[in-house]
Protein backbone atom coordinates (compact mmCIF):
# COMPACT_ATOMS: atom_id res chain seq x y z
CA UNK A 1 0.00 0.00 0.00
CA UNK A 2 0.97 3.30 -0.71
CA UNK A 3 0.22 6.25 1.68
CA UNK A 4 -0.36 10.03 0.52
CA UNK A 5 -1.18 13.08 2.03
CA UNK A 6 -2.36 16.02 -0.04
CA UNK A 7 -2.08 19.88 0.86
CA UNK A 8 -3.87 22.50 -1.33
CA UNK A 9 -5.93 24.99 0.32
CA UNK A 10 -8.37 25.26 -2.77
CA UNK A 11 -11.34 22.63 -2.07
CA UNK A 12 -11.85 22.32 -5.90
CA UNK A 13 -8.05 21.31 -6.83
CA UNK A 14 -8.08 19.24 -2.93
CA UNK A 15 -10.71 17.40 -4.83
CA UNK A 16 -9.79 17.03 -8.32
CA UNK A 17 -5.87 15.87 -7.59
CA UNK A 18 -7.42 13.60 -5.35
CA UNK A 19 -9.74 11.82 -7.86
CA UNK A 20 -6.74 11.75 -10.30
CA UNK A 21 -4.26 9.98 -8.10
CA UNK A 22 -7.76 7.29 -7.28
CA UNK A 23 -8.26 6.71 -10.59
CA UNK A 24 -4.40 6.04 -11.66
CA UNK A 25 -3.81 4.09 -8.74
CA UNK A 26 -7.09 1.89 -9.31
CA UNK A 27 -6.03 1.04 -13.20
CA UNK A 28 -2.67 0.31 -11.70
CA UNK A 29 -4.03 -2.24 -9.34
CA UNK A 30 -2.05 -0.28 -6.47
CA UNK A 31 -3.59 -0.33 -2.76
CA UNK A 32 -4.14 3.31 -1.54
CA UNK A 33 -4.46 5.36 1.59
CA UNK A 34 -4.65 8.85 1.17
CA UNK A 35 -5.77 11.60 3.25
CA UNK A 36 -6.34 15.47 2.73
CA UNK A 37 -5.28 18.75 4.38
CA UNK A 38 -6.57 22.19 3.34
CA UNK A 39 -3.21 23.58 4.93
CA UNK A 40 0.21 23.00 6.07
CA UNK A 41 -0.36 23.69 9.03
CA UNK A 42 -3.02 20.65 9.10
CA UNK A 43 -0.52 17.98 7.34
CA UNK A 44 2.32 18.46 10.06
CA UNK A 45 0.18 18.57 13.05
CA UNK A 46 -1.49 15.17 11.83
CA UNK A 47 1.58 13.62 12.84
CA UNK A 48 0.98 10.98 9.78
CA UNK A 49 3.22 8.88 7.83
CA UNK A 50 3.53 9.29 3.85
CA UNK A 51 5.33 7.55 1.33
CA UNK A 52 4.59 10.62 -1.03
CA UNK A 53 3.22 14.18 -0.38
CA UNK A 54 1.76 16.49 -3.09
CA UNK A 55 1.72 20.07 -2.07
CA UNK A 56 0.47 23.62 -3.44
CA UNK A 57 3.05 25.55 -3.51
CA UNK A 58 1.37 28.77 -2.63
CA UNK A 59 -0.74 28.41 0.69
CA UNK A 60 -1.26 30.61 3.72
CA UNK A 61 0.64 30.00 6.81
CA UNK A 62 3.39 27.85 5.96
CA UNK A 63 3.38 27.23 2.41
CA UNK A 64 4.48 24.31 0.63
CA UNK A 65 8.30 24.94 0.31
CA UNK A 66 8.25 25.43 4.31
CA UNK A 67 6.17 22.92 4.85
CA UNK A 68 8.04 20.57 3.18
CA UNK A 69 11.00 21.50 4.90
CA UNK A 70 9.63 20.83 7.79
CA UNK A 71 8.22 17.63 7.07
CA UNK A 72 11.91 16.81 5.93
CA UNK A 73 13.32 17.81 9.69
CA UNK A 74 10.55 15.75 11.32
CA UNK A 75 12.30 12.71 9.32
CA UNK A 76 9.92 12.34 6.25
CA UNK A 77 12.35 10.48 3.27
CA UNK A 78 9.62 10.00 0.68
CA UNK A 79 8.43 11.58 -2.64
CA UNK A 80 7.75 15.39 -2.52
CA UNK A 81 5.53 16.61 -5.88
CA UNK A 82 4.88 20.00 -5.75
CA UNK A 83 1.58 21.94 -7.76
CA UNK A 84 1.87 25.17 -8.55
CA UNK A 85 0.70 28.51 -11.03
CA UNK A 86 4.23 29.44 -11.67
CA UNK A 87 7.51 27.81 -13.13
CA UNK A 88 9.36 30.42 -11.19
CA UNK A 89 8.50 28.90 -7.95
CA UNK A 90 9.91 25.46 -8.89
CA UNK A 91 13.74 27.12 -8.11
CA UNK A 92 12.50 27.15 -4.35
CA UNK A 93 11.50 23.86 -4.50
CA UNK A 94 14.59 22.30 -5.26
CA UNK A 95 15.85 22.44 -1.35
CA UNK A 96 13.78 19.68 -0.41
CA UNK A 97 14.59 16.96 -2.57
CA UNK A 98 11.86 17.39 -4.45
CA UNK A 99 10.62 14.56 -6.73
CA UNK A 100 8.41 16.33 -9.35
CA UNK A 101 5.90 18.99 -9.94
CA UNK A 102 3.16 19.83 -11.86
CA UNK A 103 1.97 23.61 -13.47
CA UNK A 104 -1.95 24.19 -12.87
CA UNK A 105 -3.59 23.81 -14.48
CA UNK A 106 -3.34 20.35 -14.59
CA UNK A 107 -2.11 18.29 -17.68
CA UNK A 108 -3.44 15.22 -18.07
CA UNK A 109 0.04 13.04 -19.74
CA UNK A 110 2.16 15.05 -17.22
CA UNK A 111 0.25 13.83 -14.38
CA UNK A 112 0.42 10.37 -15.41
CA UNK A 113 3.76 10.83 -16.38
CA UNK A 114 4.96 11.72 -12.74
CA UNK A 115 2.47 8.91 -11.79
CA UNK A 116 4.18 6.84 -13.24
CA UNK A 117 7.91 7.50 -12.02
CA UNK A 118 6.48 7.02 -8.40
CA UNK A 119 4.58 3.57 -9.07
CA UNK A 120 8.36 2.64 -10.72
CA UNK A 121 10.23 3.53 -7.71
CA UNK A 122 8.13 1.63 -5.15
CA UNK A 123 8.18 -1.50 -7.43
CA UNK A 124 12.02 -0.61 -7.51
CA UNK A 125 12.10 -0.95 -3.93
CA UNK A 126 10.70 -3.90 -3.28
CA UNK A 127 11.94 -5.90 -5.83
CA UNK A 128 15.21 -6.57 -5.63
CA UNK A 129 16.97 -8.55 -3.20
CA UNK A 130 20.21 -11.26 -1.81
CA UNK A 131 20.94 -13.72 0.39
CA UNK A 132 24.05 -13.20 2.23
CA UNK A 133 25.71 -14.99 5.56
CA UNK A 134 26.78 -13.29 8.40
CA UNK A 135 27.25 -14.06 12.14
CA UNK A 136 27.00 -17.46 10.88
CA UNK A 137 23.53 -16.55 9.65
CA UNK A 138 21.45 -16.09 6.35
CA UNK A 139 19.74 -12.92 5.63
CA UNK A 140 17.90 -11.51 3.07
CA UNK A 141 18.72 -8.06 2.27
CA UNK A 142 16.33 -5.97 0.02
CA UNK A 143 18.18 -4.02 -2.69
CA UNK A 144 16.41 -0.90 -1.41
CA UNK A 145 17.76 -0.89 2.41
CA UNK A 146 21.38 -1.09 0.85
CA UNK A 147 22.31 2.65 1.05
CA UNK A 148 25.86 1.63 0.11
CA UNK A 149 28.21 -1.10 0.33
CA UNK A 150 32.42 -0.69 1.40
CA UNK A 151 34.76 -2.67 1.50
CA UNK A 152 37.27 -3.31 4.82
CA UNK A 153 40.13 -5.58 5.47
CA UNK A 154 38.53 -8.16 2.65
CA UNK A 155 34.79 -7.61 4.20
CA UNK A 156 32.27 -6.48 2.87
CA UNK A 157 29.81 -3.78 4.79
CA UNK A 158 26.52 -2.37 4.10
CA UNK A 159 25.06 0.99 5.48
CA UNK A 160 21.43 0.06 5.74
CA UNK A 161 18.65 2.88 6.31
CA UNK A 162 17.82 1.26 9.76
CA UNK A 163 21.52 2.49 10.95
CA UNK A 164 22.88 -1.50 10.80
CA UNK A 165 26.20 -2.09 9.58
CA UNK A 166 26.41 -5.61 8.19
CA UNK A 167 29.92 -7.38 7.20
CA UNK A 168 30.39 -10.27 5.62
CA UNK A 169 33.36 -12.04 3.46
CA UNK A 170 32.95 -11.17 -0.25
CA UNK A 171 34.43 -9.38 -3.49
CA UNK A 172 33.39 -6.38 -4.19
CA UNK A 173 33.08 -7.18 -7.85
CA UNK A 174 31.16 -10.16 -7.64
CA UNK A 175 28.41 -8.77 -4.97
CA UNK A 176 28.10 -6.18 -8.09
CA UNK A 177 27.10 -8.74 -9.88
CA UNK A 178 24.43 -9.35 -7.74
CA UNK A 179 23.13 -6.25 -8.20
CA UNK A 180 20.73 -4.09 -10.36
CA UNK A 181 20.84 -0.73 -11.74
CA UNK A 182 20.26 1.48 -9.40
CA UNK A 183 23.60 0.62 -8.28
CA UNK A 184 26.97 2.30 -9.25
CA UNK A 185 30.57 2.01 -8.34
CA UNK A 186 32.42 4.77 -7.66
CA UNK A 187 35.50 4.14 -5.63
CA UNK A 188 37.53 0.92 -5.68
CA UNK A 189 35.96 0.47 -1.76
CA UNK A 190 32.43 1.71 -2.96
CA UNK A 191 29.30 0.33 -4.75
CA UNK A 192 26.38 2.93 -3.98
CA UNK A 193 22.58 2.82 -4.25
CA UNK A 194 21.84 5.69 -6.40
CA UNK A 195 18.36 5.82 -5.03
CA UNK A 196 20.02 6.59 -1.26
CA UNK A 197 22.44 9.99 -3.38
CA UNK A 198 21.33 13.01 -1.98
CA UNK A 199 23.95 15.26 -4.08
CA UNK A 200 27.20 15.53 -5.63
CA UNK A 201 29.86 17.79 -4.59
CA UNK A 202 32.15 18.86 -7.65
CA UNK A 203 32.05 15.72 -8.98
CA UNK A 204 34.49 14.17 -6.29
CA UNK A 205 32.21 13.45 -3.43
CA UNK A 206 28.44 11.84 -2.65
CA UNK A 207 26.08 12.93 -0.29
CA UNK A 208 24.37 9.79 0.83
CA UNK A 209 20.68 10.47 2.41
CA UNK A 210 22.32 9.19 5.78
CA UNK A 211 24.43 12.02 5.44
CA UNK A 212 27.48 9.82 4.91
CA UNK A 213 30.17 11.04 2.13
CA UNK A 214 31.64 8.71 0.04
CA UNK A 215 34.75 9.73 -2.43
CA UNK A 216 34.23 9.35 -6.44
CA UNK A 217 38.18 7.91 -7.26
CA UNK A 218 38.79 9.54 -10.70
CA UNK A 219 40.17 5.68 -11.63
CA UNK A 220 35.88 5.52 -11.76
CA UNK A 221 34.74 9.05 -12.40
CA UNK A 222 33.94 8.20 -16.10
CA UNK A 223 32.12 4.81 -15.38
CA UNK A 224 30.16 6.18 -12.37
CA UNK A 225 29.09 9.54 -14.40
CA UNK A 226 27.68 7.03 -17.33
CA UNK A 227 26.12 4.31 -14.70
CA UNK A 228 24.64 7.01 -12.63
CA UNK A 229 23.40 9.20 -15.27
CA UNK A 230 22.17 6.46 -17.09
CA UNK A 231 19.75 5.46 -14.45
CA UNK A 232 18.20 8.63 -13.74
CA UNK A 233 17.36 9.27 -17.42
CA UNK A 234 15.55 5.62 -17.12
CA UNK A 235 13.47 7.48 -14.39
CA UNK A 236 12.77 10.40 -16.92
CA UNK A 237 11.69 8.74 -19.73
CA UNK A 238 8.27 8.50 -20.70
Amino acid sequence: MIRIGICDDEAYMLELISEKIKNYMAANHMDLSLLQYESGLKMLESGEKFDVIFLDIKMKGPDGVETAKRMRAKGFKGHVVFITVSEEDVYRAFKVETFDYLLKPLDEEEFKHTMKRILMSFRNRYEGRMLIRHDGEWSVILFHDIIYAEVINRKIHLRLTDGRDIEYYDQLKRMRERLDGRFCRCHRSYIVNSDHIAGVAHGRELMMDNRDVIPISRTYSETFNKEYFSYIEEWCDD
